[in-house]
């Protein structure tokens, strides 16, 4: 560790900002890696998590951010193993999604020949005549051909939709990074997987992990240079830390804040964050939401904005039996939006009650909001990230966040973390 010069303030190796499940794993990843250095994590709010998290729905806890990861790296695999929670990964059952659509729930096609593919699209009303149905189906050809696992994620069903669909339906699926996991091939399908309890378990191991090395209360404005390293400062310009290396495992607009000297802080502020909230419902016992196998439904009517998606957690992930029912609302937020818990229940039982047919019978429930739900990073974004990282590593900075992949999500969040050790220690 180089020392700091003439500054009287606490040092380390390597610091992490932000106690997100990018952060948590930066930090995990690197005392494995290396563990003969000090590492400390800085953590603005009051608690470490960020959305990955759980909240009490009765009696039980269920995820208030993801759910599942869509596919599973060696170096998550390993990480799970290390913290005890591979006997607790549960893979989701064969996902039956539903789209809900001018008024009723569509099937997705059935991915397979071209001559079905343009059936299932045209008999669907998806797109208006074959012309449009072939060149949707060119669009899944080429979308096939770059993601290495051959699903179906939601920017591949945009695609499809593109060519002459309901223009509402376009709406939820264009920048979200929903994967149902449906592919041509079953032998290269990515499968979506959570752990049994809640997912957000996997941020509270890491936590309980890393213990006093994470730091609350500690809101870094800026990175500085200061000799050899990197001073960290306050809104007033207090010195918190210095550090040799620093992980920005923040939202970008955070971090582009955090970087205002770095010509890579442009792009980080301009990247916008939809924000979002999610609902969880507990039927009454023996109450069924639809009397068939669904385990999601994605929203495509404008009239029930800004209700976006619905999952049915106990279908999900093989719960039925158990004697619980839980129902997942996932909303967009709007600036003039009442976001009180409240107003967001309200809202999503009305949404879900329009699309059953009835008022469900509800006995408990719990709304969680995020400000930075879900970003909205372009391809060119990404792009230009991907370039702006070789010249922070020179300077012993790395990004890690969702926010450095299409499609964003919690595996990419995970990756990003993995991938910015790496370049700290190779």
């Amino acid at each position: 560790m180089s020392l700091p010069p003439s500054r009287c303030v606490p040092s380390s190796d390597v610091v992490v900002i932000g106690a997100g499940i990018s952060g948590l794993c930066a930090a995990y990843a690197m005392r494995r890696a290396a563990p003969d250095l000090k590492v400390a994590v800085l953590e603005a709010g009051g608690a470490a998590g960020g959305n990955l998290r759980r909240v009490a729905v009765g009696e039980s806890f269920v995820d208030a951010g993801a759910q599942t990861v869509n596919g599973l790296s060696p170096e998550l695999e390993d990480m799970l193993r290390s913290l005890g929670l591979e006997s607790l990964m549960t893979w989701s059952s064969k996902p039956e999604v539903r789209i809900y659509a001018r008024g009723r729930l569509r099937g997705l096609p059935r991915w397979s020949h071209d001559g079905p593919m343009a059936r299932d699209i045209l008999r669907l009303g998806y797109v208006s005549g074959p012309t449009a149905a072939l060149g949707a189906i060119r669009s899944l050809r080429a979308a096939f051909s770059r993601e290495a696992g051959g699903g179906i994620s939601a920017d591949t069903l945009r695609s499809v939709v593109r060519a002459g669909a309901e223009p509402s339906l376009l709406a939820p699926l264009r920048e979200s990074s929903y994967d149902p996991g449906i592919s041509g091939d079953p032998t290269r399908r990515r499968q979506a997987w959570g752990l049994s309890g809640g997912t957000a378990q996997l941020a509270e191991r890491l936590e309980r992990e890393l213990g006093p090395v994470i730091e609350t209360g500690s809101p870094v404005a800026k990175v500085l240079r200061e000799g050899q390293g990197r001073l960290l400062v306050d809104a007033r310009g207090e010195a918190l830390r210095y550090a040799d290396s620093v992980i920005c495992a923040t939202p970008a607009p955070v971090a582009g804040g955090l970087l205002a000297d770095h010509s890579v802080s442009e792009v980080l502020t301009g990247i916008p964050y939809r924000a979002s909230a999610t609902v969880t419902f507990r039927l009454a016992d023996g109450s069924e939401p639809l009397h068939d196998d669904v385990t999601g439904i994605l929203v495509g009517d404008a009239r029930l904005a800004p209700l976006v998606a619905v999952s049915f957690l106990d279908r999900k992930f093989d719960r039925a039996g158990t004697g619980e029912n839980f129902v997942r609302c996932s909303l967009r937020v709007g600036p003039s939006m009442d976001t009180t818990p409240e107003a967001v229940c309200r809202l999503a039982a009305e949404r879900l009650g329009a699309i059953l047919g009835h008022q469900p019978r509800i006995v408990d429930r719990a709304a969680s909001v995020f400000r930075y739900g879900v970003p909205q990073a372009s391809t060119e974004d990404v792009r230009r990230l991907r370039e702006a990282q070789a010249g922070l590593g020179e300077q012993g900075i790395q990004l890690a966040g969702s926010y450095l992949a299409r499609p964003s999500g919690l595996r990419a969040a995970i990756s990003s973390a993995f991938q910015a050790v790496d370049a700290l220690t190779r």
